[in-house]
Protein backbone atom coordinates (compact mmCIF):
# COMPACT_ATOMS: atom_id res chain seq x y z
CA UNK A 1 0.00 0.00 0.00
CA UNK A 2 1.56 3.23 -1.06
CA UNK A 3 -0.17 6.41 0.15
CA UNK A 4 1.21 9.53 -1.29
CA UNK A 5 0.85 12.95 0.97
CA UNK A 6 1.52 16.35 0.08
CA UNK A 7 0.83 19.93 0.91
CA UNK A 8 0.94 21.86 -1.72
CA UNK A 9 1.57 25.38 -2.53
CA UNK A 10 4.06 28.31 -0.88
CA UNK A 11 3.39 29.89 2.11
CA UNK A 12 0.80 32.61 1.84
CA UNK A 13 -1.21 30.38 -0.12
CA UNK A 14 -4.71 29.61 1.04
CA UNK A 15 -4.53 26.20 -0.42
CA UNK A 16 -1.21 25.80 1.42
CA UNK A 17 -3.26 24.95 4.47
CA UNK A 18 -4.53 21.25 3.91
CA UNK A 19 -2.58 18.24 3.37
CA UNK A 20 -3.41 16.13 0.02
CA UNK A 21 -4.23 12.12 -0.31
CA UNK A 22 -3.78 10.11 -3.28
CA UNK A 23 -3.56 6.32 -3.45
CA UNK A 24 -4.95 3.15 -5.73
CA UNK A 25 -7.25 0.41 -4.13
CA UNK A 26 -8.50 -2.18 -6.96
CA UNK A 27 -7.17 -0.68 -9.78
CA UNK A 28 -9.33 2.61 -8.58
CA UNK A 29 -8.17 6.39 -7.50
CA UNK A 30 -9.08 7.71 -4.01
CA UNK A 31 -7.69 11.36 -3.25
CA UNK A 32 -8.88 14.18 -1.35
CA UNK A 33 -7.99 16.70 1.00
CA UNK A 34 -6.90 15.90 5.16
CA UNK A 35 -8.46 18.36 7.73
CA UNK A 36 -4.57 18.10 9.79
CA UNK A 37 -2.42 20.28 11.57
CA UNK A 38 0.67 18.48 10.67
CA UNK A 39 1.74 15.52 8.52
CA UNK A 40 1.40 12.97 11.07
CA UNK A 41 -2.13 13.30 11.70
CA UNK A 42 -2.75 13.52 7.85
CA UNK A 43 -0.80 9.97 7.65
CA UNK A 44 -2.95 9.00 10.63
CA UNK A 45 -6.29 10.11 8.67
CA UNK A 46 -5.02 8.99 5.12
CA UNK A 47 -4.41 5.36 6.60
CA UNK A 48 -7.66 5.35 8.21
CA UNK A 49 -9.50 6.14 4.74
CA UNK A 50 -7.87 3.34 3.16
CA UNK A 51 -8.67 1.05 5.84
CA UNK A 52 -11.99 1.74 5.74
CA UNK A 53 -11.87 1.27 2.21
CA UNK A 54 -10.06 -1.83 2.28
CA UNK A 55 -12.58 -3.29 5.01
CA UNK A 56 -15.39 -2.90 2.90
CA UNK A 57 -14.32 -4.99 0.41
CA UNK A 58 -12.56 -7.71 2.02
CA UNK A 59 -13.97 -7.06 5.96
CA UNK A 60 -17.79 -6.66 5.70
CA UNK A 61 -19.76 -6.44 8.50
CA UNK A 62 -22.00 -10.10 8.98
CA UNK A 63 -25.36 -9.42 8.01
CA UNK A 64 -28.08 -9.39 11.12
CA UNK A 65 -29.41 -12.75 11.49
CA UNK A 66 -33.63 -12.27 10.60
CA UNK A 67 -35.77 -13.18 13.35
CA UNK A 68 -38.22 -16.01 12.97
CA UNK A 69 -41.13 -17.37 15.28
CA UNK A 70 -41.45 -20.68 15.75
CA UNK A 71 -45.03 -20.62 15.39
CA UNK A 72 -44.31 -18.57 11.51
CA UNK A 73 -41.81 -21.16 10.76
CA UNK A 74 -44.24 -24.05 11.26
CA UNK A 75 -47.46 -22.41 9.54
CA UNK A 76 -45.05 -21.25 6.75
CA UNK A 77 -42.18 -24.07 6.09
CA UNK A 78 -43.08 -27.48 8.12
CA UNK A 79 -47.05 -27.62 7.40
CA UNK A 80 -46.78 -27.40 3.54
CA UNK A 81 -44.07 -29.48 3.42
CA UNK A 82 -45.18 -32.07 5.67
CA UNK A 83 -48.76 -31.98 3.53
CA UNK A 84 -46.84 -33.90 0.17
CA UNK A 85 -44.98 -36.48 2.47
CA UNK A 86 -45.98 -39.96 1.94
CA UNK A 87 -46.33 -40.87 5.64
CA UNK A 88 -49.48 -42.14 6.58
CA UNK A 89 -50.95 -39.89 9.53
CA UNK A 90 -53.92 -39.55 11.12
CA UNK A 91 -53.96 -35.96 12.01
CA UNK A 92 -55.59 -33.44 8.88
CA UNK A 93 -54.10 -30.66 7.67
CA UNK A 94 -56.10 -28.12 5.89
Amino acid sequence: MKIRIWKSGEKGNPCAEHYYYQFFLRKKRYRGVLEARNLEQAKQAAQKIWDDEWNQKYDPEPPAPEQVLFGDFVRDVYLPGRKFTKVATTTTYE
